[in-house]
């Protein structure tokens, strides 16, 4: 009996600690957001302009060379392919991140999901470095490498009201972010 019990507690001990592990693997496909009350339309980074307006409609080109969709989205295309997502106020209640994440979420909330160490405090943000298959918390070592990795790399960045509700989110890749692209 006592091998059995023994046993169970080093498979709980193996899950608990390949959770704190923080953030798992990210790809294009894991960053992005979606209907609240459907989460089957959803938009990611690196989808098309058509994909992407099949969910979101028609866009208005901004003064920052975005565009702005219905209930509070803006996305940046680089050569017809989404390279950053952000969601305003309007968008609460509307739509959330793919890890379920909106407008009016609880900074220490957005924490706990991301389960991550944050890069900054001021916005609240992680880079992923997708060669590592990992969150980094200096931001000088995905400076460092090519645009083309730079395309790769993923930023996840929250802003919070005074009150530390999520006030906007900016999903992009490290390029989008670093050079506003």
């Amino acid at each position: 009996m006592q091998v059995k019990n023994c046993a169970l507690v080093l498979v709980v001990l193996i899950v608990i600690l390949s959770g704190c592990s923080g953030g798992g693997k990210l790809s294009l496909e894991d960053v992005g957001i979606m209907k609240i009350d459907d989460e089957k339309q959803k938009i990611t980074l690196g989808m098309s302009r058509a994909k992407a307006e099949d969910v979101l409609g028609k866009g208005e080109k901004n003064d920052y060379d975005g565009f702005e969709y219905d209930s509070g989205v803006t996305v940046r295309y680089r050569d017809g392919k989404i390279s950053s997502i952000a969601l305003s106020e309007e968008s609460k209640g509307v739509y959330q991140t793919l890890n379920k994440i909106e407008i009016g979420t609880l900074r220490d909330k957005v924490e706990k999901i991301v389960d991550a160490k944050a890069a900054s405090d001021k916005p609240l943000s992680y880079f992923y470095d997708t060669s590592s298959k990992s969150f980094v918390t200096e931001r000088e070592k995905l400076e460092r490498k090519s645009t083309e990795e730079l395309e790769e790399n993923f930023v996840l960045s929250y802003n919070f009201d005074d009150n530390g509700y999520t006030s906007l989110i900016i999903l992009s890749d490290q390029r989008a972010a670093k050079y506003g692209d």
